[in-house]
């Protein structure tokens, strides 16, 4: 029964694409579901024009050939890649490959994209690290909780991360955005926000609110090239993708830390993390991991920041523990009005975000985490605006892992089981679906061992899509499968206690 039930999930159904595009609020989403390959196929058909423009237009135009030669080296020489990240990346290949408009051939390279090619564009800083010995400097975060988040009539106490991601500009990259949000069969799902198709991970959140952003930091010196250096992007988003990195028997900040900080790594980066307060980190829902090849890591807690004080932490680009602090301007703007006023509401962490501007840089994505209710309020810049400049866009986890809308290319199936939600659930939720015509269905809930747990009568539904209530579901880990004449469909179901 075991075998059966993992067969079921794991099968491409109907060849359909395990995804589709949408706009919330003038925020570009890319949804993707089901195994490892299903979800990088998706990605790499909805998503793959804007990486061809970024390729073309962008990176191969501003380097040139022989640069782009020589990254392609140095990642082949020095990397290597965990097998879950590559059957995503080459599926995201014939994903491109099959879309209509014959993206995959690189004009500037005279062949076809290749894995190699999508693996360093996710790992550009890594690769910097090692051929010049530095990253640019760029990027905040800050976090605060407890007394100092309670006067916020949301927060009451709740944990909150906010952060800037800078970039140099150009006109072309202030358009092409993407959240891309991964609900895999095997795992916990994962939203991630930045550029198209990027795998990158350096601005994310998991269904446990586990969120993470990444700054670059000084000192990037490299002494360890062995054993192979793993692009810190791929680590971070195992550590939240996978289900118990550290094999604790709880999903927590430490498995995220876990995975940060489980392979070499080649870049010198300040990653501030921050999770619900049940799930912290000794006690604390904020951490800064302080990352350097060439001096190892070590993790920063409100307790070891005494510029700061209690129950705030902030992420520049210097070290504070790992090495002696460097001057920052903006550290130092955080510290003053933190220790003038200690009290953080969600309009006053936009407003700091704001303040962390940075001369002759660009600020590409703002993004303000509650880690508790799972609410990410998200700016992109555009041609005009910086991205702190605008007001927040608030999505909730239900927005993006909901699936009402699928947009299969027109040669697909449209049956599908769309969502779960809510997933995590306290036992009780709603299963949503589609149907590309009249026929009957069945759902079924199996545990992860294969054992029927449920289910529910034979039931006839009209084409379209609809809506079933599914409830008295204990606490565990399941497989919610659907099945209409011969179409299967499943998705992974997460029930916590109340």
């Amino acid at each position: 029964m075991i075998t059966i039930i993992f067969w079921i999930v794991s099968t491409p159904l109907s060849a359909q694409v395990n995804g589709y595009k949408e706009d919330i609020e003038g925020i570009p989403v890319i949804h993707d579901w089901g195994t490892d390959s299903e979800m990088g196929y998706a990605l790499g058909y909805l998503d793959g024009d804007k990486f061809a423009t970024i390729m073309e237009d962008i990176i191969i135009a501003s380097w040139g050939v022989e640069a782009w030669n020589a990254e392609r080296d140095c990642f082949t020489t020095y990397f290597t890649v965990p097998s879950r990240v590559d059957v995503i990346v080459d599926a995201m290949i014939a994903g491109i490959a099959d879309r209509p408009d014959s993206i995959l051939f690189s004009p500037s390279l005279g062949r076809n994209y290749d894995d190699v090619d999508l693996h360093v564009c996710h790992s550009l800083t890594d690769i910097t690290a090692v051929l010049f010995g530095k990253d640019e400097k760029a990027c905040s975060s800050l976090s605060s909780w407890g007394d100092a988040t309670q006067s916020d009539p949301e927060l009451l106490g709740a944990p909150a991360l906010a952060r800037n991601l800078d970039s140099d500009y150009h006109p072309l990259l202030a358009e092409m955005h993407s959240v891309i949000t991964l609900s895999p069969d095997s795992g916990n799902q994962v939203v991630s926000f930045g550029h198209p198709m990027d795998l990158d991970c350096s601005t994310a959140m998991n269904e446990y609110g586990l969120s993470l952003t990444r700054n670059a930091a000084y000192h990037s010196f490299i002494s360890y090239y062995s054993p192979p250096f793993v692009p810190i992007g791929y680590s971070a988003l195992l550590g939240m993708m996978e289900d118990d990195f550290d094999g604790s028997g709880t999903n927590d900040l430490e498995d995220l830390l876990a995975g940060l900080t489980h392979w070499n790594r080649a870049p010198s980066k300040n990653l501030h993390v921050a999770a619900p307060r049940s799930l912290g980190y000794l006690g604390d829902p904020a951490v800064v991991l302080e990352i350097n090849n060439d001096s190892g890591y070590i993790y920063r807690t409100a307790s070891a920041d005494t510029v700061l004080g209690p129950e705030h932490m902030a992420a520049t680009n210097h070290f504070r523990l790992l090495y002696p602090p460097d001057y920052c301007n903006r550290y130092n703007l955080l510290s003053d009005s933190i220790s003038a006023n200690p009290d953080m509401t969600l309009n006053r962490f936009w407003d700091f975000m704001g303040c962390c501007d940075i001369p002759g840089w660009h600020t590409y994505l703002t993004v303000l985490f509650l880690p508790e209710s799972r609410k990410i309020g998200i700016a992109f810049c555009d041609s005009v605006e910086e991205s702190w400049a605008k007001d927040p866009v608030w999505l909730t986890w239900d927005q993006l892992f909901s699936t009402t809308a699928v947009e299969f290319p027109e040669d697909k199936d449209e049956s599908a089981l769309n969502s779960i939600f809510p997933n995590p659930s306290t036992g009780t939720f709603t299963a949503k679906f589609s149907l590309a015509e009249t026929s009957k269905v069945i759902f079924s809930i199996y545990s992860i061992s294969g054992k029927l747990i449920k289910q529910l009568p034979l039931q006839e539904y009209s084409a379209g899509v609809h809506n079933v209530q599914i409830s008295e579901i204990s606490t565990g880990i399941y497989v919610c499968q659907m099945v209409s004449g011969n179409f299967t469909d499943s998705k992974r179901l997460v029930v916590v206690s109340k």
